[in-house]
């Protein structure tokens, strides 16, 4: 039996190998998309945490928010919980799990079911019927989203200079480009890591709690609701929003229907034969080996599903019966073994083996969730790693002794994965697989005796322990098999690996690595740019002289960043961004929209905070949250933590920077990549709500743009039913300006007031436009203006009928979305149309009487006469009026020629319009005398008794009579005489023997006849 027992060993060393190498090749050889590392991660949640803790609430943009005060009870009594949960898919339930399928796709549906399920375990006292459980689940489900926090910005950050997304296995090993990206992405994440507060990339040996080690990094205490993990996540009954559990999982329970299945059936010949065979000779042993293969196939893969009905349910059977130990459940079994009924003992120990694997699968996926805490604190805690180094190297000495410190610095991330998965691999791992429970059982026991043999060893100052040395020598045969699998299977030099993982500063300086690829063969892939690591640097704040000066394989200088290196909290945009929305996630909705309210009402832009409602309140289940409500529709905004920029409709601008020749800005031209790798859905609403995306620049920091703080980039915003109306627009004219009959005439001096006014928006986020243009014509461009501004027509635009259109827009009603429809919710105020008259032109004057140019005779008769008109468009005459020679006068006024002096005489006509425009016209006329009309002017005055002497009156008219005949003959000389002796006979007779004034005019009229010559 020693030869079968040494067989024994081998294949329960190669199946646990195989196990472990299931688990571990993806961790090791292809490091997951993490963005950022475990104690980034963890750190950024912690000040979340520290925040809410502190009194309840949670500090934004300089404000408090009250958090759901169950919430702060989960987080004050279980952080271990939070944190946990803020390690997120990487290790809950398992990192296959949480990589392949929450990670990858839908992420937001992931998030949205695993918060509301904590919440419904709230009041679900059936399955967690205690008060701790309940509230450790809650702190869980948090942490759970917080992680998604983390990578949405982070992955944003490291997909940029590692030019792609984190690529799959198959594309990794066969795609040199696609290589280069996941080398770039662990050396960026290894160096953001070792900046971050607390994190010890430096290998000195240092104190830390009062034990010493290479790493000095605080220890992440976590755990996790391992019924409520099972229930929400493992069970092949929950209502996952996507039916796969992950590569592992599913092989299990693929596994298990198999079993399920085979219950019922034959037992197949093979096995007969191969029982038959052993009553004849031993030999069979070798037969059953070669034929039940439980170790690698021919790619180096562990072949867990190939052959599952051959090699895992009736190869133990085969065992059993040739006599390998295994616990027996059925009695019946084993008297018929006793009495030679072989056939019938195979069946019923086929049924009785099969129902208790199915029941150690059972058991072990309630346990599951033991081994993802396990794994996860391998990898994230450090605490776990010197836990590892002490448990394996205490025997060795002191904390300073060479030999305990040589035994410490050999402790790599396969013994503290082995160290902490161990209890799971004992109790359920091995018995999932098929092997009977005796085995792990066994194995703990060696365990258990060995510790005792190290204690006496330690006390007779021996290092004699064989058991131990004999677990030992497995211990190193599996981690030794496990990486000998993961560089036959992906070909990954493990130390070049490490090298990434630990002089990230070295590997950020490197332009060209060459790497043998399978399928490729040796392949050169360039990893960064001059510039990259500076642009980190700045990214993350970093100052000047933040690496140590030492040398790395004996080329670069300055690799190692110096132990006070860290990052700017409050200046590195991606972890900043990240503990923002930590803390935003943890609010309800009626505090998340009161944040974002303030935020907007700080910049002047709303007019009360309350007008944010775009978070709704729930009536049930989880309240509404920031990491998967939309803004419309019922699916979650988030798609992947994977990606980048997923607050975005489309990826704009990864791998690009604005201003460079492969990018054409704004419009852009990145590189491409599937659709199914965008981060969102274009639907987070703090960005795409037209509302709330002056909060997100508020709130978050943009590293990217610089100045331009997140530029839409082709990515407008979408409608807010917050704002469901656009602004209300006037137009008030002033100054200059006559209204009648509905029509409102605008003259030089007018004023047009455009303003609006909205209910939610402050008038200074509320932006006006205008356009004039003659009627009839088309209209020009828009022209914006301040809202409350003033503009005017023109007053040489030319008089006549104007339209005038304008038009306002808020941010969430612009003018870009003007469809004209009016079923366009984004659109602006439709456009308003008024119609002004401009008349900047006088009233048009006409006299007709005097006629122009007109010289009357002193005995004529005239008469003012005009007539004003402003024309068919004009805004009407408001008044006119005439003056003759300076006095008052009337239209239609007669001229009486015998009561003016002689000479030139004025006549002058005003008006004004009803806009002020003022005109005038004058007329100028003659009035002269001769001898006739002066005979008639003398009649004229006796009729009127201003002559009253009737002597006189005859001797002054035979004058004019005998002048005016002199006249006639040419005889002026003669004419001239007697109108002189006229004016010396009114001379001596004015004022006696006529009126005076009239005399003085007459005499006037004679003197001026004799001036022009008769």
């Amino acid at each position: 039996m020693a030869r079968l027992m040494r067989g024994r060993w081998s294949r329960r060393l190669i199946a646990a190998a195989g196990l472990l190498a299931l688990l571990v090749v993806p961790l090791l050889a292809v490091t997951p998309a993490q963005a950022f590392k475990p104690y980034t991660h963890t750190f950024a949640s912690d000040r979340a945490w520290d925040d809410v803790v502190d009194d309840g609430m949670v500090t934004i943009d300089g404000r408090e928010y009250t958090v759901n005060a169950r919430v702060v009870t989960a987080l004050e009594l279980y952080p271990e919980f939070y944190r946990g949960g803020a390690i997120g898919p990487d290790g809950f339930p398992d990192f296959t799990y949480g990589q392949q399928v929450i990670h990858a796709t839908e992420t937001g549906k992931w998030m949205r079911y695993i918060l509301d399920a904590s919440w419904d375990a709230q009041t679900d006292l059936v399955n967690y019927p205690t008060e701790a459980e309940r509230l450790q689940i809650l702190a869980f489900g948090y942490g759970y989203l917080t992680h998604a926090a983390g990578d949405m910005w982070a992955h944003t950050l490291v997909n940029d200079l590692a030019l792609g997304v984190f690529p799959g296995v198959t594309e990794i090993l066969t795609e040199g480009d696609k290589a280069a990206i996941a080398i770039r992405h662990i050396i960026i994440e290894g160096y953001i890591g070792d900046v971050t507060n607390g994190f010890d990339g430096n290998p000195d040996r240092n104190a830390i709690g009062g034990d010493v080690s290479d790493d000095s990094t605080p220890g992440v205490t976590m755990d996790a609701p391992h019924n409520f993990v099972y229930r929400t996540l493992i069970d092949p009954a929950a209502p996952t929003p996507a039916a796969g559990r992950g590569a592992i999982l599913n092989k299990f329970l693929d596994l298990r229907t198999t079993l399920v299945t085979e219950l019922g059936q034959a037992t197949p010949d093979p096995l007969q034969d191969a029982i038959d065979a052993y009553d004849d000779t031993i030999e069979a042993w070798d037969e059953l080996e070669s034929d039940c293969d439980f170790g690698a196939n021919d790619s180096g893969a562990i072949d867990i599903g190939l052959d599952i009905t051959h090699d895992l349910v009736w190869c133990p059977i085969g065992l059993f019966a040739l006599g390998i130990t295994v616990f027996i459940d059925s009695l019946e079994a084993f008297w018929e073994l006793a009495s030679g009924a072989v056939e019938l003992a195979v069946d019923a120990v086929k049924d009785s083996y099969i129902k208790a694997w199915i029941a150690d699968i059972d058991a072990g996926l309630l346990e599951w969730n033991r081994l993802g805490l396990a794994i996860s604190r391998a990898i994230f805690d450090p605490q776990a790693y010197r836990n590892t180094q002490n448990n394996t190297c205490w025997p060795q000495g002191g904390e300073n002794e060479l030999d305990r410190i040589a035994c410490e610095d050999g402790i790599g991330a396969l013994d503290v994965l082995l160290h902490e998965a161990d209890p799971f691999i004992n109790d359920h791992l091995l018995s999932m697989a098929g092997f009977p429970d005796l085995v792990g059982d066994i194995r703990e026991i060696l365990q258990e005796i060995g510790v005792a043999f190290d204690y006496v060893s330690a006390i007779f100052d021996t290092l004699l322990n064989p058991i131990t040395a004999v677990i030992d020598d497995i211990k190193e045969a599996v981690k030794q098999l496990v990486l000998d699998l993961i560089e036959e299977a992906t070909k990954v030099d493990i130390e070049l690996l490490k090298s990434f993982l630990t002089h990230p500063g070295y590997w950020l300086n490197v332009t060209d690595v060459t790497l043998d690829l399978p399928g490729l063969g040796p392949t050169t892939m360039t990893l960064f740019s001059e510039d990259d690591h500076e642009q980190l640097d700045a990214y993350m704040g970093l100052g000047a002289n933040h690496h140590t000066g030492e040398w790395f394989l004996d080329q670069v200088e300055s690799t190692r960043l110096t132990d006070d290196a860290l990052f700017d909290e409050a200046g590195f945009g991606a972890f900043a961004n990240t503990v923002t929305t930590a803390k935003l996630l943890l609010l309800d909705s009626s505090e998340l929209n009161r944040a974002l309210g303030d935020s907007l009402a700080d910049q002047g832009i709303l007019k009360s905070a309350a007008s944010v409602v775009t978070y709704p309140a729930t009536s049930q289940g989880a309240p509404t949250n920031v990491m998967y409500h939309a803004l419309t529709g019922a699916d979650p905004w988030l798609l992947t933590i994977d990606s980048d920029h997923s607050w975005r409709s489309n990826p704009l601008p990864i791998f690009c920077a604005i201003g460079s020749a492969d990018c054409d800005f704004p419009g852009l031209d990145p590189l491409p990549r599937p659709l199914a790798q965008n981060a969102g859905n274009g639907q987070f609403p703090i960005w795409e709500s037209c509302l709330l995306r002056p909060a997100f620049r508020d709130l978050y920091l943009d590293w990217e743009n610089g100045a331009l703080n997140f530029p839409d980039l082709n990515d407008p915003p979408s409608a807010d039913a917050s704002d469901p109306h656009a602004p209300e627009a006037t137009l008030i004219p002033s100054g200059n300006i006559f209204i009648s009959g509905g029509t409102t005439y605008v003259g030089s001096g007018h004023t047009l007031t455009l303003g609006a006014t909205d209910t939610v928006f402050t008038t200074s986020s509320v932006n006006v436009e205008y356009r004039y243009y003659p009627d009839g014509t088309t209209p020009g461009a828009w022209q914006p203006l301040a809202n409350g501004g003033t503009f005017a027509i023109p007053s040489d635009a030319g008089d006549g009928v104007w339209k005038v259109d304008y038009r306002s827009e808020d941010p969430c009603h612009t003018f870009v979305n003007e469809s004209g429809t009016g079923t366009d919710p984004l659109a602006p105020e439709a456009t308003k149309t008024l119609t002004y008259v401009l008349d900047t032109t006088a009233p048009v004057i006409t006299i007709t009487s005097p006629p122009a140019g007109s010289v009357f005779d002193t005995d004529d008769f005239s008469n003012i006469a005009y007539t004003v008109s402003d024309g068919g468009i004009g805004s009407g005459v408001a008044s006119d009026a005439v003056t003759f020679d300076g006095d008052a006068a009337t239209n239609g006024q007669q001229l009486d020629m015998f009561f003016l002096d002689p000479g030139v005489h004025t006549i002058v006509v005003s008006s004004v319009d009803n806009l002020g425009n003022a005109s005038e016209e004058t007329r100028l006329f003659e009035v002269h005398a001769t001898a006739e009309s002066l005979a008639s002017n003398l009649t004229r005055a006796f009729e009127m008794d201003l002559l009253k002497n009737k002597g006189i009156y005859n001797s002054l008219h035979s004058k004019m009579q005998a002048a005016d005949a002199a006249h006639d003959r040419g005889q002026h000389a003669t004419e001239w005489n007697l109108l002189n002796a006229f004016v010396n006979q009114l001379e001596a007779q004015r004022g006696k023997g006529i009126d005076l004034t009239t005399a003085n005019r007459f005499i006037a009229f004679a003197l001026d006849l004799i001036a022009i010559g008769g």
